[in-house]
């Protein structure tokens, strides 16, 4: 069901605005949200200690701190700084921010969250994605950094990291899970979370530092991460990134100008994978995309903003996207620097439109 216009309150995340050097923006995240960083910490980490120790996270934080020194010491910097502001232990704060209690767990992880691209008649392409997980502490972080561009980033309460996100250039990128099967890692006999908790941080480099889908596509490779990512710019170009590792396949809109993104698709890429074993719901997620792809079909003609908005707000039940696991959602039109952000359940919440630059 959708709640006609005037029954919505229009409730925007959290939002606060970031400025400065890398370390200013670490600090300041972490001093604003002090608390609310806090109790996802203890949440996320501590409570999570039935599954492993508490060495156990700090260990494999650090392991992966280590990690990002090398590929992008900048962003290893600005977690840092927030573990500062925060007045968190910087091992603990590496833990949460590289999602131990995913990786730590016997099954880290599954499929969630999707993108999907259309023509907007009078706007041209736009791109939307749903944010599928829980506990709600998603919010949206108003970043103009030092050095890079400008940009808007749905994010999580002490992450520097971007899931939905669109900068001033007019490049917008948009990520969902997706992975390989538990025997990726040769001879590890576990879960590559590695490269999945990398992707969240090689989406954040490339918004700040890339103008265009290409751009951004190859920052994102270097990062050795695994996910979808959808791509959109100024110039038209839209693409989904399918990354697990150092395997790569591009998809681009068909002959209409849709395109969707969820899970691995490409035949390449999916041939490369299959004795490693795909994700256990990869089926429903092809499903998915073709029950998507024909609706942005049927809506071809109509396919605005406005009705992308609705779509969003629909109840999964009626056809649409609105359910209990979802805490955010977005489109963006690269053309003019729309970005409409809704929160928590956007059936009952609406959007709020924000302008970049």
């Amino acid at each position: 069901m959708i709640l006609p216009n005037h029954e919505r309150q229009v409730t925007a995340l959290v939002e606060i605005t970031l400025t400065g050097s890398r370390s200013q923006i670490g600090f300041s995240r972490g001093a604003q949200l002090k608390y609310a960083i806090q109790l996802a910490v203890e949440h996320y980490v501590y409570y999570h200690t039935h599954q492993y120790s508490v060495d156990d996270a700090r260990e494999y934080g650090l392991r992966m701190a280590e990690d990002m020194q090398q590929r992008c010491p900048a962003v290893l910097e600005e977690i840092t700084h927030t573990a500062k502001g925060a007045d968190i232990p910087e091992d603990i704060m590496f833990a949460y921010a590289f999602r131990c209690w995913n990786a730590l767990m016997e099954h880290p992880a599954t499929l969630a969250c999707f993108n999907l691209s259309c023509i907007d008649p009078g706007r041209g392409p736009i791109m939307a994605g749903v944010l599928e997980d829980g506990p709600p502490f998603y919010m949206l972080e108003k970043v103009i950094p030092e050095k890079g561009h400008p940009f808007h980033a749905v994010t999580w309460a002490g992450m520097d990291w971007a899931v939905r996100c669109m900068n001033a250039e007019g490049l917008a990128i948009g990520q969902a899970s997706a992975f390989a099967g538990t025997r990726f890692s040769e001879g590890s006999g576990g879960f590559p979370f590695d490269l999945y908790a990398r992707g969240f941080y090689a989406e954040r480099w490339a918004i700040q530092n890339a103008a265009t889908v290409d751009e951004a596509i190859d920052i994102m490779r270097d990062f050795d991460c695994a996910s979808t990512f959808m791509l959109a710019d100024r110039s038209g170009k839209v693409a989904v990134l399918e990354a697990c590792g150092r395997l790569h396949a591009i998809r681009e809109p068909d002959e209409t100008g849709v395109l969707t993104g969820g899970v691995f698709l490409s035949p390449e890429l999916v041939k490369s994978l299959i004795d490693e074993g795909i994700a256990h719901d990869w089926e429903e997620g092809v499903r998915k995309s073709k029950r998507v792809s024909a609706d942005l079909h049927n809506a071809q003609g109509h396919s605005t903003m406005d009705w992308m908005a609705e779509y969003l707000q629909t109840e999964v039940e009626d056809g649409g996207w609105c359910h209990d696991g979802l805490q955010a959602a977005t489109i963006a039109c690269p053309a003019n620097g729309e970005f409409w952000v809704s929160g928590y359940r956007p059936c009952a919440h609406g959007f709020t439109r924000h302008q970049l630059p």
